[in-house]
């Protein structure tokens, strides 16, 4: 260790194991105070090996970009990942990983996206129907639980075009959020791992696998023996040759990257929109702004591909939801030789862990780190922004391959839910969030709605100016401002 190297602070194995009960409940709340006490680097002492925890935007930036060839995805994680998950690109890693995104990527290029536009719209104005009653019956109702089935309904068209029948997608949707829970699980505290063989949890969570494995399959296989031709994500897979054997995916690889799609593509959504329109319902000056948008960029019209470029503040608005609730709250690596940057030292075998939360709410990188202020991520203040102090996809070679599809989908949502209906939050209701491999409302998010007849356009300037401060407006009972 050169002279100029640091020493971190440690947090003892035993401060680890008595945070244990509060971890299984909200790790975020933990691992925040270890931060508050220790800085934005410290190391956990865990009886295998140390970890490395940073909310550190330039330690981040060495581990995913700059010297990212020496750092993997630690094994047990993708282990436990690729038994349910399959060896899709999420969970896989090295050569074989690089060959399937290189192959894959292509696909998710901004200029192939625009026959998923027509696609996404349909879905959407197929859930009016549901929203049109709420709004008659001023139900209360939980929006995380809608929004999962507008955005499972919306990658479910994408990645297959083709009718699935309404029972298989239910099935799969459940298959899935079960499968992420029990990943959740044991994957934060392993040594729950022989319990679960014990009590049959293992054993069910493996037949719901095997279920939702065989719907896939069938839908693949009734693809390949069909002659119509198809525009999705499934047609795209099914045509894509390795060149040097002219060979397409074998029915395993369909399968396993179709479910790292349906997986990446639908929960993450569907937070990031939740948690979006919870703060767009305290901040009424920047739904305003919003809905002054979309009137001036679409006017009556539904938003086209090339229109989304226009609509900057609604992007904005998504962006600074992200921020603060990030749909992957942390990640780890593992060093695969020494390395050092800004004098910390990480050793051979450690395991580094970015705390995206916390770099998202780092006030070294962020002014009013708390505050919802869309207006952060202008074009002028992007321009001075500390690079991988925002990671809501990831970062470096392993950025979100559906980023720009994910971005599309979210604009249009919003841009329809906010011109179409008025949101209020219910109140006196408990707010928490639920970090499981994506960070959910533990509650959910109550709300009412009422339609909403016409645009409401203010022409009295009053919409906050890049780098102005705005006071959030949250319940009471909000834990997070």
């Amino acid at each position: 260790m050169n002279s100029s190297s640091k020493t971190l602070p440690k947090v003892p194995r035993l401060k680890f194991l008595m945070s244990i009960p509060k971890l299984l409940k909200n790790p975020i709340e933990v691992f925040s105070g270890f931060f508050d006490k220790n800085g934005d680097t410290f190391i956990l002492d865990q009886s295998d090996m140390d970890v490395v925890f940073t909310q550190n935007a330039e330690l981040a930036e060495q581990v995913f970009q700059k010297n990212g060839r020496n750092y993997s995805k630690p094994d047990k994680q993708k282990k436990l990942l690729s038994e349910y998950l399959g060896k899709g690109l999420l969970t896989s890693d090295g050569e074989y990983w690089l060959k399937q995104r290189r192959l894959i990527q292509p696909g998710f290029k901004k200029q192939n996206l625009a026959h998923f536009t027509r696609l996404m719209q349909d879905k959407i104005d197929e859930f009016d129907e549901r929203l049109n009653n709420l709004a008659s019956s001023n139900e209360v109702f939980d929006i995380t639980h809608d929004f999962m089935a507008i955005t499972f309904n919306i990658i479910a068209s994408c990645i297959s075009s083709t009718k699935i029948e309404t029972e298989a997608l239910s099935r799969i949707e459940f298959i899935e959020v079960e499968i992420m829970e029990h990943i959740a699980k044991t994957g934060r505290l392993p040594f729950l791992k022989s319990w679960y063989k014990l009590n049959g949890e293992d054993k069910r969570i493996a037949e719901l696998s095997k279920e939702g494995d065989q719907i896939i399959y069938d839908l693949i296989d009734e693809r390949k023996a069909g002659k119509e031709a198809h525009n999705d994500i499934l047609n795209m897979l099914l045509n894509i040759r390795y060149e040097e054997t002219n060979e397409g995916f074998s029915r395993k690889q369909l399968l396993d990257e179709m479910k790292i799609l349906i997986t990446a593509g639908h929960e993450t959504t569907a937070n990031a929109l939740s948690w979006t329109l919870y703060l767009l319902a305290q901040h009424p000056e920047v739904e305003a702004r919003l809905l002054e948008e979309i009137a001036t960029v679409c006017g009556n019209d539904k938003p086209s591909l090339e229109q989304l470029p226009e609509l900057e503040y609604t992007k904005m608005v998504l962006q600074e939801g992200m921020r603060l609730y990030p749909p992957a709250w942390i990640t780890d690596r593992v060093a695969l030789e020494d390395d050092e940057t800004e004098g910390i030292k990480i050793s051979k075998g450690s395991t580094v862990a970015p705390f995206i939360y916390g770099i998202h709410r780092n006030p070294k990188y962020w002014d009013n780190p708390e505050q919802f202020i869309p207006t952060r991520f202008s074009k002028a203040n992007c321009k001075n922004r500390t690079k991988f102090s925002y990671l809501p996809f990831g970062g470096g070679p392993r950025l979100c391959i559906g980023n720009n599809f994910a971005m599309m989908e979210m604009q249009l949502i919003l841009v329809h839910f906010i011109r179409h209906y008025k949101w209020k939050l219910v109140a006196d209701q408990k707010i928490a969030y639920q970090p499981l491999i994506t960070l959910r409302p533990r509650y959910g998010i109550k709300m009412q709605i009422e339609k909403r007849e016409a645009l409401l356009i203010s022409n009295d300037n009053s919409f906050p100016k890049a780098n102005q401060s705005v006071k959030p407006q949250t319940d009471s009972k909000c834990p997070f401002h």
